[in-house]
């Protein structure tokens, strides 16, 4: 390198770590301008742009760069973080992986490699990959950070803690990594905690949303409910279109029988952005599932009217279309399949389609319109039971309900934990202390739960040794019931048989006299359940159907081929397991007393 480059150089890196960014663009223009193929050059050009915003242009100077001079496993880096910015995990990926082929301790890759590996789903490599760099560095918060937020997604809770407790001692101060581990903690079954590192990051950056916003989750479960709502509140004041903070807050006052003012956020937010179509959509929702439907078509209608005519405005349109019965069902057709056929497509759209058409009887084009998510999502829960349905409609099934229901459905009374001398016993402690745990008045709005109360946060993810206890009892029904299952990759339940588990939710719900669930399935599971508590003497020792758990019929009017699989009578210590995929819900029973139950999704690990 000649000594005028090597200067000039020296210069435009002083300039633009000074923050002199005028002055470093001029010295690097002047350069490229006399050595324009030079590969220190390019690359600090790149470094300027990047950190300008421009991450396009910096891409192409890295490449240009490396072009000129392949092995500088630096440059990778770089052009790994601006293809990350940029939204390009898999390229990104590939460049974090050169650097590393070039120079494997070089850490800022290993680490940016498993924050990649993480941002694209894939937990088990991320935590690899992050294990491999706090052994090569123990004292670098950040890789600890990393390795924290990873094993989080793995759901390991505890050593999550563990490593986001030693990134924040090795980076105090560091509001990034106080929230990480705040997140952990709650999740971990610590929401006090949790509250108090909240806390503490929004003393250090006041107005941060995420922290609000988590801040109103963990005083919720605490069934602190107006410090949730404050919390909820101050996260929409920092940031006013956030879905999930309009939600939030809408479903805690609902629950909280606030039924008049829940929906209140929406309309303040949509006076000073009325163009806001998730929120428009969302509200529109919300106004449907409280029978308000002619409000809700209203404001769809105007959105639309008003060239807001958006994939989901359509979605929600259809579907409050389609809850009229008669001829006026027609109408909903046409916006749900242009909401399914959107790009990207939308599968809840479709969904609502297909069931649409499977109560209008429109069976083959249920048919043609299911079947790009059957074969998309050979595994997806909704897919499994609108197909099994579609079937028993046309007869085509491939068992019979009843045989299905036989074969995949259990249901026995539990082993009391070590302690306790009988279920009875271990069962009214644990009904004490869930009584604690169901701090609102009514229902969640957008649930099949009616005249009942349902628990907030991962019930069985809390640290009372009762529910530590119950855990474990259920952990080894589940690997029974697995252990059962045939080996059958042909069938929607048998065909992902996983010795490894773990749960993707819990909650407890406590249904009052008439209480009672419609009939429903559970997105989001593989193996789904009911643990009975408390049963009512009316229920456990009835002579009809009252308080029983139904399974088979679904909640669409599809006729009389759509029957009744299987009836489980609930009694206490009582735990049924089934597929997520299968229509179940419960009958409305009388009593004084109430009927108390744990309820979670199992999916494989």
């Amino acid at each position: 390198m000649t000594e005028p480059l090597q200067q000039g150089l020296a210069d435009a890196l002083a300039a633009l770590r000074a923050g002199r960014d005028k002055d470093a663009r001029q010295r690097l223009d002047r350069l490229r301008e006399r050595w324009p193929a030079d590969a220190d050059v390019l690359q600090l050009s790149g470094m300027l742009l990047r950190k300008q915003g421009d991450q396009r242009g910096a891409a192409e100077l890295f490449r240009q760069s490396l072009a000129a001079r392949p092995a500088q496993p630096h440059v990778q880096h770089g052009l790994g973080n601006a293809l990350l910015a940029l939204g390009e995990r898999e390229a990104a990926r590939k460049a974090y992986e050169a650097a590393l082929a070039l120079a494997p301790d070089f850490l800022d890759a290993r680490i940016a490699l498993g924050e990649c590996e993480l941002a694209d789903g894939a937990a088990d490599a991320a935590v690899a990959t992050l294990r491999s760099a706090v052994t090569a560095a123990p004292g670098n918060g950040r890789a600890w950070s990393s390795l924290g937020r990873a094993l989080r997604t793995q759901g390991e809770h505890d050593e999550a803690i563990e490593a986001l407790t030693r990134a924040a001692q090795l980076r105090p101060g560091h509001v990034g990594t106080l929230y990480n581990l705040a997140v952990a903690l709650r999740l971990g079954g610590r929401p006090q905690d949790a509250a108090l590192l909240l806390e503490e990051c929004l003393r250090l950056r006041p107005g941060m949303y995420e922290a609000s916003f988590v801040l109103g989750h963990c005083r919720q479960e605490l069934g602190e409910i107006e410090a949730a709502i404050a919390a909820y509140r101050q996260a929409i004041a920092a940031r006013p279109g956030s879905r999930e903070a309009h939600d939030s807050l809408s479903r805690l006052l609902w629950q909280h029988g606030d039924s008049e003012r829940y929906l209140e956020s929406y309309g303040q937010a949509l006076v000073r952005n009325p163009d806001d179509t998730p929120l428009l959509a969302d509200l529109a929702a919300k106004l449907s599932q409280v029978g308000q439907v002619e409000q809700a078509v209203g404001i769809l209608r105007d959105a639309i009217a008003r060239g807001l005519e958006t994939p989901e405005i359509c979605y929600r349109l259809g579907q409050a279309l389609a809850t009229h019965k008669g001829p006026a069902r027609e109408e909903a057709i046409a916006p749900l399949r242009k909401a399914a056929l959107a790009s990207p497509p939308d599968h809840g759209a479709r969904y609502e389609w297909v069931r649409l058409l499977l109560e209008m009887g429109r069976l083959e084009e249920a048919r043609d319109a299911l079947q790009p998510l059957r074969d998309a999502l050979p595994f997806d829960q909704q897919g499994i039971a609108l197909d099994q349905l579609h079937r028993r409609l046309t007869g085509e099934e491939r068992e019979p309900a009843a045989i299905h229901a036989e074969r995949t459905v259990w249901s026995g009374v539990l082993a009391p934990p070590p302690g306790y001398a009988d279920i009875t016993q271990f069962n009214r402690d644990l009904a004490a202390l869930l009584g604690q745990l169901h701090h609102h008045r009514q229902h969640p709005l957008d649930q099949t739960l009616r005249n009942g109360t349902q628990t907030v946060g991962e019930l069985l993810d809390r640290r009372e040794p009762l529910l530590r206890s119950l855990r474990a009892m259920l952990e080894n029904a589940i690997t029974d019931y697995i252990a059962r299952m045939p080996d059958d990759e042909s069938h929607p339940l048998f065909a992902r048989k996983s010795a490894q588990f773990r749960f993707s939710g819990s909650w407890s719900v406590r249904l009052a006299s008439e209480g009672h669930h419609l009939s429903h399935i559970h997105p989001a599971g593989w193996i789904s359940s009911c643990y009975y508590v408390s049963v009512p003497d009316t229920i456990a020792q009835g002579e009809d159907d009252a308080g029983c758990l139904v399974l088979g019929r679904s909640n669409l009017d599809c006729g009389p081929a759509d029957q009744v699989a299987q009836i489980v009578r609930p009694r206490p210590g009582l735990l049924a397991l089934f597929p997520s995929y299968l229509y179940h819900g419960t009958v409305p029973f009388r009593s004084d007393q109430p009927r108390l139950t744990v309820a979670f999704d199992v999916v494989p690990a």
